[in-house]
């Protein structure tokens, strides 16, 4: 309130500015901004897009005759220096859209020569991203360093921003049936840590059983992570940590025991004999499909050849059908005219006995 009526305060460095109105009234609050002759920061919130509003320099068909939401819509928007537009806003009341603007022409040729120093409003000075990135150490005491040079402001110590330590990617077992060899490994596993877990604690006295802290599935998701060598605090986490002293020692020995035996040995070899079936199993599905796209072409080619052939065999019997159909129209014509002749020789003949009988019937 005291900023909107006129007060001057020298300490008043930075106003903030938010909600509409009309320029003018605006310009009386933030011009409160930096009376003391040190420099001043004043932030204005606006809308980027305002729902009825005009939001683009092509919705105002006339920039001298605007209204008060016009004017805050094209103060919102203005490519012209700030400090022009209230300027011209204060005496002729419009905000100018355009640098080509007469006024906005005539406003910074008078600041020029009044001796004006160089505006820094956000329309004439845009702030680097150096600068940006150096703003969270303005304090109170380099405010006015910040507002001239803020790309250069001094680093303070608590403001430096906290680098996260970059963790190793988790890992997560993967959902599927095991094959047999890790299967058994599982198993085997579980059944050794039950011994183990009861010579630790006395069936009687424990109301728990192994299978609460180690079942088959810890143990299937500790075997997939010791076959992908991943380190002990990887595997320790997968089976929930230790419960009994001494419990990751304990299965990691006996899953290097159980791979050194005769039974591991055997599912290994069954294994590899079963990758090497698939192997070849592909590889025969690649060679048919390779000899199936060398034999294409030629059936192709076959294909081809046959369409050909049938092509002419077609044209060959429409020419002939053609022919026929004119030769048979030929003789139609032929037969025509020489039944027309026989007609009138025989209408001749009979004229010419009908003119005979005339001429003997007067001579008698």
């Amino acid at each position: 309130m005291a900023l909107g009526l006129g007060q001057n305060w020298s300490r008043v460095q930075r106003v903030v500015h938010v909600g509409r109105g009309d320029p003018a009234t605006i310009f009386q609050m933030i011009g409160r901004c930096g009376r003391g002759g040190n420099p001043g920061l004043a932030i204005m919130f606006v809308d980027p897009v305002r729902r009825n509003g005009k939001n683009k320099v092509s919705d105002f068909t006339n920039h001298e005759n605007q209204n008060d939401d016009d004017r805050m819509d094209g103060l919102a928007i203005t490519p012209v220096c700030l400090r022009v537009c209230f300027a011209i806003d204060n005496n002729l009341g419009y905000n100018p859209l355009s640098k080509e603007d007469p006024n906005v022409e005539r406003e910074v040729a008078q600041e020029i020569a009044a001796g004006f120093p160089a505006c820094m409003c956000s329309n004439c000075v845009e702030l680097s991203p150096e600068a940006v990135s150096r703003l969270i150490h303005m304090d109170n005491y380099n405010f006015e360093r910040s507002i001239v040079d803020p790309a250069n402001i001094p680093a303070l110590g608590l403001n430096v921003p906290f680098q996260r330590v970059a963790s190793g990617p988790a890992y997560r077992v993967a959902k599927g049936p095991l094959t047999s060899r890790l299967e058994e490994q599982a198993k085997y596993l579980v059944g050794e840590f039950n011994t183990y877990f009861y010579q630790h604690f006395e069936l009687s006295l424990s109301s728990y059983t192994p299978q609460k802290f180690f079942n088959l599935d810890k143990a299937r998701a500790l075997v997939i992570a010791a076959e992908d060598s991943q380190p002990v605090t990887i595997l320790e986490r997968l089976i929930g940590g230790e419960v009994v002293e001494g419990q990751m020692l304990f299965l990691l020995d006996h899953i290097a025991h159980f791979k050194n035996g005769d039974a591991y040995l055997e599912l290994l070899a069954t294994e590899r004999i079963q990758k090497q079936a698939v192997v070849i199993k592909k590889a025969h599905i690649l060679l048919f499909q390779q000899l199936k796209a060398r034999l294409r072409p030629q059936k192709s080619l076959v294909t081809k050849q046959e369409l050909e052939h049938k092509k002419i065999v077609r044209e060959e019997a429409a020419r002939l059908k053609r022919e026929m159909n004119e030769e048979r129209a030929r003789l139609n014509r032929e037969k025509n005219e020489a039944r027309k002749r026989q007609r009138e020789q025989e209408q001749a003949a009979k004229q010419k006995a009908r003119e005979e009988n005339q001429k003997k019937v007067l001579e008698y």
